[in-house]
């Protein structure tokens, strides 16, 4: 794999990938956690906290991805980077077609307290957002370097907003950051392999 100017975050999404694998490892072992995690907010949860909570989590609902996908799309556009509005499209629709055939192999239940939202595994809140800031630092790194990572807060905020919400277990944020850091290695691979990348630091000026 050929980055010259992505390496760095190369190096950060196998670092996620790691992490993540083993405390998905204990998880699995110890399933007993995700239990408890889920019966202590279940029982924690405070209206005012929840509100926030609620609004965090729509940072990776549908409405949101389109409106961020749409200003990315019209810059990209305007700087005639076809090849990274290819990347990053087809990393996020195609992302969430593996999220929707993972959940339906998979089939896991929900808490107890939304089963009627779907299958639980992987939580698409917390893939789709690790592949859409994602996709984003990878565009930004060679420009803004180790500056991009802190949109990685947006992801561990929403990821951990479902926790509290109830709506997932602690596994099924933990899997949906696995998933998508290793789909986006995947997918900047497919695109950017033998000629590096070199992001929004070429963006010709005005």
């Amino acid at each position: 794999m050929h980055y010259k100017k992505n390496r760095g975050f190369v190096l950060w999404l196998w670092s996620i990938l790691t992490v993540s694998f083993f405390i998905l490892i204990i998880l699995y072992f110890f399933p007993e956690v995700d239990l408890k995690i889920s019966e202590y907010f279940s029982k924690s949860q405070k209206p005012i906290i929840l509100g926030v909570m609620w609004l965090i989590s729509e940072l990776a609902s549908i409405y949101f991805i389109l409106i961020i996908s749409f200003v990315i799309a019209v810059v990209l556009i305007k700087n005639n980077k076809y090849k990274f509005l290819a990347f990053y499209l087809t990393s996020t629709v195609l992302g969430e077609a593996i999220i929707l055939l993972i959940k339906e192999v998979v089939q896991r239940a929900r808490p107890v307290y939304f089963t009627n939202l779907g299958y639980s595994f992987p939580s698409g809140h917390a893939t789709l957002s690790m592949i859409l800031f994602g996709a984003i630092i990878f565009l930004l790194w060679p420009k803004y370097k180790e500056k991009s990572l802190l949109l990685l807060f947006i992801p561990l905020l929403i990821g951990f907003s479902r926790v509290y919400l109830n709506v997932h277990w602690l596994s099924d944020i933990i899997g949906g950051f696995f998933i998508g850091a290793i789909w986006l290695l995947f997918m900047s691979w497919i695109f950017f392999r033998g000629n590096g990348s070199k992001g929004l630091n070429t963006f010709p000026k005005n």
